[in-house]
């Protein structure tokens, strides 16, 4: 049994916990951004972490997405299809979650674009893992 495969797996199980609260709220215009943009940085942030393990790379134990994807660059782990715009997520990781005043006004959640965006790294993510475990 190959652990860091493993743990990367799991990771990617997690992360598409995430992403499924995310598509089945997305639509429903009652529920609020801030949940979801949550659910899409953590789907996204596990997503970029699996990757990591399955390389064998230690992760940093951080939500920022931007330090994440340049982790992969640095380890030569390519780079998920929207890594230009991942950082976009990343203030719902913490900040947002438990700013009490509300969100502020220059961060939108624009849900079509999340909910392909998580989609596609998901994705993205699970063919890398799978790659890594062909030549394991």
């Amino acid at each position: 049994m190959n652990l860091r495969l493993e743990h990367a797996r799991r990771l990617l199980a997690k992360a598409r916990e995430d992403e499924y609260v995310l598509k089945h709220l997305a639509d429903d215009p009652r529920a609020p951004d801030a949940p979801l943009g949550f659910h899409a940085q953590q789907a996204v942030e596990k997503a970029l972490k699996a990757v990591l393990a399955a390389h064998g790379v230690e992760y940093p134990l951080t939500h920022n997405l931007a330090m994440l994807a340049a982790a992969l660059a640095e380890a030569n782990c390519g780079a998920p299809p929207d890594a230009a715009d991942l950082p976009r997520l990343t203030p719902f990781g913490v900040a947002l979650r438990y700013d009490e005043e509300g969100e502020p006004s220059d961060v939108e959640l624009e849900r079509p674009w999340v909910v392909s965006c998580v989609g596609r790294t998901l994705a993205w993510a699970d063919a890398k893992i799978a790659a890594t475990g062909e030549g394991a």
